[in-house]
């Protein structure tokens, strides 16, 4: 744990545990106690102040703040996640609060919220800090932190003033909400609207209650922009320049998905070609850290993961679920089950392989064609080549779970499954056809899972 500088407020920050895109599934994570999360970040004292957000990942997200006790120290942050036993880290300078001109020490309280980036389209992490302080002057400022978390460490993306309170003698309030956003350029947007609210505290000449709501003015709605260092590709490993600039690529597309089908086309074409170079990269020689039980390297539109049983790669489809349109997000949700680790119709085994179970594809395939039928032909477009190559893969995956004595069984599932296939538009009939013969072609094995 690095070293606290002597008084300065100390912000902590730890997700357990570090998850892949694509990761098994892990048991629901319950926040622990304030003195269990003091324990696991290594602090104690009345001073510190704790928090804890259950992710929908199923990972724990805990903070710490120590405010700060003197004058002239500006707040900062450290920040780390946990993987393991890697944890991974970063810190940053905090803006010094000020309260209306006052030092920030004199803060009658401070609050901090720790998850996801309240970013469409950003997949940091986001702190937020606030200092208050009542009376006739009332203020409360809040900074907002995003993290990127990159081969085990948080590089921070940005840091700076968000919402805004101030009160001024009970009798004037500005309120100022800010809002973030991601340019299509991928630069960050912060937009910043004041509203205003006037009440006549009485008591006192009415020239000089007219003078202060002269005084009491909101400023206009403003955005302001700033570049951040977000290459679109996080690590376990190290990257190529030429893989961190085609992931580059790949973000910008991923930025621009949103406008049409037609760069939601772009965007996934792309990344399916990022899958195969994904894929060579967690493959490759490479000493992983001790105790590292798996590494993955994930750009916006793609994935490649390694454990020491099983590999896996595909499409990001949290990403392509936010940059679809209303229209088109069912079919995308079955197209990602359709995909699944294997395939929905394959059944892991022991190793790095899986056979062919047809039941287990039966219900995604019929979400799938009722999707796909009700989705516009432009957005369907988008998705043909991955759908294409999907149903090529299942229609030659002829290593059956179940035994040779039990191929009745087997060609009654496909049956079911070509039927539901046959709905689909131009290429649905023939995939129909080649799953339907798949048992009697000569590659067709019978018991691949040891049994049913």
């Amino acid at each position: 744990m690095a070293r606290a500088s002597r008084g300065r407020p100390l912000l902590f920050f730890i997700l357990l545990p570090h998850a892949a895109v694509a990761a098994p599934a892990r048991a629901i994570a319950m926040c622990p106690s304030e003195s269990e999360i003091k324990g696991s970040l290594g602090i104690e004292g009345p001073l510190w102040q704790v928090t804890c957000h259950e992710a929908e990942d199923r990972t724990l997200q805990l903070a710490a703040l120590l405010p700060p006790n003197e004058p002239d120290i500006a707040p900062r942050l450290i920040v780390s996640t946990s993987g393991g036993s890697s944890p991974h880290r970063g810190e940053v300078d905090l803006p010094e609060i000020a309260l209306d001109g006052r030092q920030a020490t004199l803060a009658d309280d401070w609050t901090i919220v720790v998850g996801p980036a309240r970013v469409e389209r950003a997949d940091w992490l986001q702190v937020t800090v606030t200092a208050k302080r009542a009376g006739d002057l009332a203020t409360a400022r809040t900074i907002v932190s995003f993290f990127l978390d990159d081969r085990g460490e948080l590089r921070p993306m940005w840091t700076g003033l968000a919402d805004n309170h101030e009160a001024r003698l009970g009798a004037c309030s500005l309120d100022t909400a800010a809002s973030f956003s991601l340019s299509d350029d991928g630069a960050l947007v912060r937009t910043l609207r004041t509203s205003r609210t006037f009440r006549d505290p009485g008591g006192i000449a009415s020239g000089l209650a007219e003078n202060r709501e002269r005084q009491c003015v909101a400023p206009r709605p403003r955005n302001d922009t700033f570049a951040v260092a977000d290459d679109g590709i996080a690590s376990d490993l190290p990257v190529t320049d030429a893989l961190r600039s085609r992931a580059r690529q790949n973000r910008r597309l991923y930025l621009r998905a949103h406008r049409s089908p037609k760069d939601l086309s772009r965007f996934v074409a792309d990344s399916l070609g990022l899958i195969p170079l994904l894929r060579d990269e967690v493959m490759a020689p490479h000493s992983p850290s001790a105790g590292v039980d798996e590494w993955a390297v994930t750009t916006s539109g793609a994935f490649a993961l390694m454990t020491p049983e099983y590999g896996e790669s595909g499409l990001n489809w949290k990403n392509l679920r936010s940059v679809t349109r209303r229209e088109g997000r069912a079919l995308v949700s079955a197209l990602g089950d359709l995909g699944g680790a294997r395939g929905a119709w394959s059944v892991s085994t022991s190793d790095f392989g899986g056979c062919h179970k047809p039941e287990a594809a039966e219900a995604v395939l019929r979400r799938l064609v009722d999707a796909w039928n009700a989705t516009p032909g432009p957005l369907r477009d988008a998705f043909k080549r991955y759908l294409a190559g999907r149903l090529r893969d299942m229609t030659r995956d002829a290593c059956f779970c179940e035994p040779g004595d039990k191929r009745d069984k087997i060609q009654r599932a496909l049956d079911r499954n070509a039927t539901i296939l046959e709905e689909l538009p131009a290429i649905g009939p023939d995939v129909a056809r080649e799953l339907r013969a798949l048992p009697s072609t000569k590659d067709a094995r019978f018991g691949c899972g040891g049994g049913g």
